[in-house]
């Protein structure tokens, strides 16, 4: 395996001052124990000349221009051809993209994603979710602590390069069972997701409430980790829900004293991989990292019924016989979720999911013992299926909606005793390649509206319209 490390010199400099040295004297074990294991590693910074000229490529002059981090990690592709890109660093030494939340318009609040989704893919520079999908590249981020400055704050990335450096494979049993933990408004769909898991094993299940508050962190000493609870910004505790009520579920401190080294963690709160500083704490996403595990998240608000599936894709993915790597896994789960859209098209959530879900962690050798195998034909296989034959919503000119539709929601409204917040927004249906017509996309339609319940939860409806009826509905709610 070829795996290329990246990094940006000033940016980590400006950011610990002399401590520099040691942020590099960690990042520098990570390389060389990657090579023991087998792995042709190499750091690259870049905003070095010297790094980027011995592939013909321009250095980065600007740290947080998305522009030309975009266009060097995709030079580093095409020049050096790696099978993983791990990015070092929060979005202080290296920014996530930036792209538009297909949920929401220009006027709305927060109407941004910070995505890697992006770097995983070839296409050039763009806001735009659909141009990066589906993604055909392996890129994890192994992030330090978000506006960290001198010593202070160091601690957290030489724990996370630590666990990354010490981790050994674990043999298959001893990630089959699962410790999941829910806001009790959420048990039908995360059973649901439960059982769905292969191979199944024992599930430890926490529902908030009733469970204590919040979790003592000897109950989180589990391999794998399911946490479907509420999140906020600036926040780095998650939270259960009854009826208007949010008690405290579990805290960053309880994740960092009680992970196992070796752990995956699959969070869907929303926020769960922000990544910040406040004086004294950590993010729950870096309270993970240091504590010795991987996680995938979500950087801003997710979508109930998207996040549950992209998750459990994943755990599937990296649990299965083929024993992959995790950036391998991330990579299945994301295909898979776009080619099972055969007859139901992407819909505006569903593209914000697989924007907003990143993956923290080293790229490196498959978590499970034993051989793995090699499947990038089928990868590219299922790579070919999603150009060819899916569709995804776009914005479209339209005006006119449907009499039927119009009742639809209505009923839907008055059965939820919801609030109206929104206007019917229009979507048509493209494809990834020019050949709607015989695909049939282009003669269907997606209505969305959003409600708010009486407890302020957000409620979003997607009707699918085509040959004059509503072929499929579905209602998404917020976490």
């Amino acid at each position: 395996m070829k795996k290329i490390l990246v990094c940006n010199r000033k940016a980590v400099e400006t950011k610990y001052g002399k401590m520099a040295l040691v942020f590099w004297q960690h990042v520098n074990s990570l390389v060389e124990v990657s090579k023991t294991k087998g792995m042709d590693a190499v750091l690259i910074c870049l905003d070095d000349k010297k790094d980027m000229q011995q592939y013909g490529l321009d250095p980065v002059t600007d740290i947080l221009d998305t522009r030309q981090n975009k266009a060097a990690i995709d030079g580093i592709f095409e020049k050096a051809h790696p099978d993983c890109v791990v990015i070092v660093g929060a979005q202080d030494i290296i920014p996530f993209q930036i792209l538009k939340d297909p949920t929401k318009t220009e006027k709305e609040e927060s109407p941004y994603i910070p995505s890697d989704l992006p770097y995983c893919s070839k296409h050039t520079y763009s806001q735009i979710v659909s141009d990066f999908l589906p993604p055909t590249r392996m890129v994890t981020r192994l992030p330090d602590l978000h506006g960290a400055t001198g010593e202070d704050g160091l601690e957290v990335f030489i724990e996370t390069i630590k666990g990354a450096v010490s981790f050994q494979q674990k043999d298959e049993k001893e990630y089959q069972d699962i410790l999941c933990l829910y806001a009790e408004q959420w048990e039908r769909i995360t059973l649901k997701t439960m059982q769905a898991l292969v191979p199944s094993g024992k599930i430890s299940q926490y529902a908030s409430p009733p469970n204590k508050h919040p979790l003592e962190h000897n109950v989180l000493a589990h391999n794998v980790h399911f946490i479907n609870l509420h999140g906020d910004k600036l926040d780095n505790s998650f939270y259960g829900q009854e009826g208007n009520k949010y008690p405290k579920a579990l805290t960053a401190d309880a994740v960092y004293r009680g992970i196992r080294e070796g752990s995956v963690a699959v969070v869907l709160c929303c926020y769960g991989a922000q990544l910040y500083r406040t004086p004294g704490e950590w993010s729950a996403a870096n309270a993970y990292l240091a504590g010795g595990a991987v996680m995938m998240g979500s950087t801003v608000l997710a979508i109930t019924g998207p996040a549950e599936e992209l998750g459990s894709r994943f755990l599937n993915a990296f649990r299965s016989s083929a024993k992959p790597s995790m950036q391998q896994a991330f990579l299945n789960a994301r295909t898979s979720f776009i080619a099972a859209r055969s007859k139901k098209p992407l819909d505006i959530f569903e593209l914000k999911t697989l924007a907003e879900f990143v993956f923290y962690g080293d790229c490196g050798l498959p978590y499970i013992k034993g051989e793995a195998q090699e499947n990038v034909a089928n990868i590219q296989e299922e790579i070919t299926y999603i150009r060819e034959n899916i569709g995804f919503a776009a914005a479209s000119p339209e005006h006119t909606v449907p009499e039927v539709v119009r009742m639809q929601v209505e009923q839907d409204r008055r059965e939820g005793n919801y609030r109206i917040d929104s206007e019917i927004r229009i979507f048509g249906i493209t494809g990834f390649t020019e050949s709607l017509e015989t695909s049939g996309w282009d003669r269907i339609r997606q209505y969305v509206v959003s409600m708010t319940d009486i407890n302020e939860g957000k409620h979003h409806f997607v009707y699918t319209f085509e040959q004059g009826k509503i072929t499929d509905s579905r209602e998404y709610t917020e976490k």
